[in-house]
């Protein structure tokens, strides 16, 4: 089965949302058979993504228009991925070309998730060089200490 998954998003400064109309309309002409629209912009709360989610089967589809649609960070969108071949359910973005059921897609989603993998390792990288970086000139971290014992009395 083909399960259509829609997400409304704030309008952007300068640009234009990706309406759910817009979206419900493209996952119809790709052929969904249910689609889930989310019409909330909630960061945590993703009520019907859950329900397609309870719904879905391995061998079935889940189709968006972009991949922003289904994740915001990268990482986010690796978990899922990873729990899509974990159930064999396949995935598709449409604007960026990705089709699980094929070599090219597959390969597409390894090369996505190598790259994600590696801008996490720099990240970690980075904030160590920076911890590192202010122990040098002082700096302990953490929160400050509470008074001592002569300052108590």
């Amino acid at each position: 089965m083909l399960y259509g998954y829609a997400r409304q998003s704030r309008k952007r400064r300068g640009g234009v949302s990706s309406s759910i109309e817009e979206q419900t309309e493209i996952l119809q002409r790709a052929g969904c058979e249910r689609i889930f629209a989310e019409r909330r912009s909630g960061r945590k709360e993703r009520a019907e993504f859950n329900r397609m989610m309870a719904e879905v089967r391995p061998g079935d589809v889940i189709i968006v228009k972009e991949l922003s649609r289904l994740g915001r960070t990268a990482l986010q969108l690796i978990k899922l991925f990873h729990d899509f071949t974990q159930k064999n359910i396949h995935f598709v973005a449409i604007k960026q070309g990705i089709d699980t059921r094929t070599q090219t897609g597959k390969l597409m989603f390894q090369l996505f998730s190598v790259l994600a993998e590696n801008e996490i390792d720099q990240v970690g990288e980075r904030t160590d060089d920076l911890i590192e970086y202010a122990r040098e000139r002082g700096r302990k971290g953490g929160r400050p200490g509470g008074l001592s014992a002569a300052a108590q009395k």
